[in-house]
């Protein structure tokens, strides 16, 4: 399907269904060494990857390297999602999205991992997952998540009360 930009008449890009790009992406994982680049499509990962403006690197990864933290891409409910790994479960991973203000978690099993994120991209800026400092805002963030649902209960009951 060709879709011309809003913007710019003369500029189109192609559109792809998501089954499509996925198949894609497996295959280039399953290379030896093997990454691919994708742009980061909705908000449950805010504020650590922003909606059509990140893109992430994936790369294939074995069970036993997934550590708590990690964001994997993997296949849920019939959907593709990006989320952060909260903790392991006996079949799998327990997994949440950094912008989830419930106690709503995915399962995810090994067989419905697609890759994990090794890199991340805003513009001209470049993250590694692997770096101290990724690693640390990303424990941070995970840590403060009771005092960040406090926030937003609060924040939503003023909210109310000025209206």
């Amino acid at each position: 399907m060709k879709v011309v930009h809003e913007e710019n008449p003369f500029m189109a890009c192609v559109v792809f269904p998501n089954d499509t790009i996925v198949r894609l992406v497996e295959e280039q994982l399953g290379q030896a060494g093997g990454t691919a680049v994708l742009r980061v499509r909705g908000n449950s990962m805010w504020p650590f990857l922003r909606d059509n403006r990140d893109r992430v690197m994936l790369r294939a990864s074995a069970a036993e390297r997934v550590r708590v933290g990690d964001v994997l891409f993997f296949r849920y409910e019939g959907r593709y999602l990006l989320h952060r790994v909260v903790r392991r479960s006996q079949d799998g991973w327990l997994l949440r999205g950094d912008n989830c203000w419930t106690r709503h978690v995915e399962r995810c099993r090994e067989e419905d991992v697609i890759g994990v994120v090794i890199r991340v991209w805003r513009g001209e800026r470049e993250w590694s997952c692997a770096s101290w400092t990724w690693r640390c805002a990303s424990r941070v963030w995970m840590a403060t998540y009771v005092l960040r649902v406090v926030a937003m209960a609060v924040r939503r009951r003023l909210k109310r009360r000025q209206i």
